[in-house]
């Protein structure tokens, strides 16, 4: 090498870092706010729908459940088919889902309201496997717990999202002589079918999309090596039985469930909890009806005020914000301490302590402000441990594994649903 020959610098890690942490967080980010936004949009529109179509606590719970019968099943088959096609099998599944959600608005029976639910699970359920298989291709095994956590925040920031978003079209109730909570399938519905179709010609798909050539050198080469070689047949046979045969996504699979029973009963429930707390009354939890009609008390009684509902949809966001900033901040800690163990039971620790206080507040009739942050703790707590769980796999399995084991993880996961 001549002594006038210039040599390039490796551009420094924390640049490369920020560069992809603002190219390609934002759209895992944004699927997994339309995902939820989709599958927990029934928790918005429950009190109204239920009071509209006659539904029962049994049934509302049956139909929140059945979302998981599909979703549990479809998983590995669906991040399978992502490493082989890519972006569009991704893209290609929120519009489907897109649409599925849009026929909720015409549901009339509780058998097409629970046959619809096991539709959008299915179609969803490789979703969160997915996020974290796409997001393998651009961050390192240490990286992409963080990675994740920060894109699957839209689990919680979803609902905080969702609360003012849901509220003011459930205010359009009567018009063009829809109820709100039809405008509510209806509109998120179409955002969904329309986002897939910007997410089809924009979204990133490796790395040379998003950072310069020197910078793609400069990367942990596992991360720009992607998950390429689990796409061809021969591999992806391998990989599965690799993963079923091991152990350790099954235990994971098993302790998620647990976690994600607390965290659904969070989502499909807040809203009505919240609207117990401010009404004064059993209505979020009682299954004695209310009315001739049979109908249970899930349709916030015949006397219930829109200004209620309305209020309990908005002050939703405070527990799910909660969880949303635990969610981050934990991940961030892990990754800095390279510790996992701890972080995980600590934080599943606190917010089974805080159900706890929320249990007992209640049963004390304490004031709705005492049973609110009680509850938010506790989503905080719920939430706080899944940047240490997902990343687990990647501490004892290979990268082209790590979230195919995670959908063995996740369906089993299914089962806290």
């Amino acid at each position: 090498m001549l002594p006038f020959d210039k040599v390039e610098a490796p551009p420094p890690a924390a640049a490369v870092r920020r560069k992809l942490d603002s190219f390609v967080i934002p759209w895992a980010w944004a699927v997994g706010v339309i995902s939820y936004l989709d599958r927990t949009n029934l928790a918005f529109a429950s009190v109204s729908l239920a009071r509209d179509l006659g539904f029962d606590c049994k049934t509302y719970g049956i139909a929140s459940g059945a979302f998981f019968v599909g979703y549990g099943i479809f998983q590995l088959p669906s991040v399978s088919m992502f490493h082989r096609l890519g972006i569009p099998w991704l893209v290609g599944t929120i519009v489907v889902w897109g649409l599925v959600a849009l026929t909720f608005a015409a549901v009339r029976s509780r058998v097409g309201f629970i046959v619809l639910r096991v539709l959008l699970g299915a179609v969803e359920s490789g979703t969160y496997p997915t996020i974290l298989a796409y997001l393998s291709r651009f961050y390192d095994a240490n990286a992409v717990g963080t990675a994740y956590s920060m894109a699957a925040s839209s689990t919680a920031l979803a609902s905080v999202l969702g609360s003012p978003v849901a509220a003011s079209i459930l205010l359009m109730d009567g018009v063009g002589g829809f109820r709100g909570w039809q405008w509510l399938f209806m509109v998120e519905g179409a955002v969904s079918v329309t986002f897939g179709a910007y997410a089809f010609a924009f979204m990133p798909r490796e790395m040379g999309d998003v950072l310069s050539d020197a910078e793609v050198r400069s990367c942990d080469q596992e991360a720009v090596k992607g998950l390429t070689t689990i796409g061809r047949r021969e591999n992806a046979a391998a990989v599965m039985r690799q993963v079923l045969g091991s152990w350790r996504p099954h235990y994971l699979g098993c302790v998620f469930a647990l976690v994600l029973l607390s965290m659904y009963g969070c989502v499909f429930f807040i809203p009505l909890l919240i609207h117990s707390f401010l009404a004064g009354s059993d209505t979020a939890t009682s299954t004695t009806p209310t009315s001739g009609t049979g109908a249970a008390s899930c349709d916030g009684g015949e006397g219930a005020e829109g200004a209620t509902n309305v209020a309990a949809v908005l002050l939703s966001a405070i527990p799910f914000g909660a969880a949303a900033i635990a969610m981050i901040l934990i991940g961030k800690s892990s990754e800095r301490m390279g510790e996992r163990r701890l972080h995980g039971s600590v934080s599943v620790l606190f917010g089974a302590a805080c159900m706890g206080g929320l249990a007992l507040a209640t049963a004390l009739h304490a004031p709705a402000v005492v049973n609110i942050l009680l509850l938010s703790l506790s989503a905080a707590g719920i939430w706080g441990v899944h940047a240490p769980l997902v990343s687990y796999p990647y501490a004892f399995l290979p990268k082209d594994q790590a979230s195919v084991a995670f959908a063995v993880t996740n369906s089993w996961g299914a089962l806290g649903g």
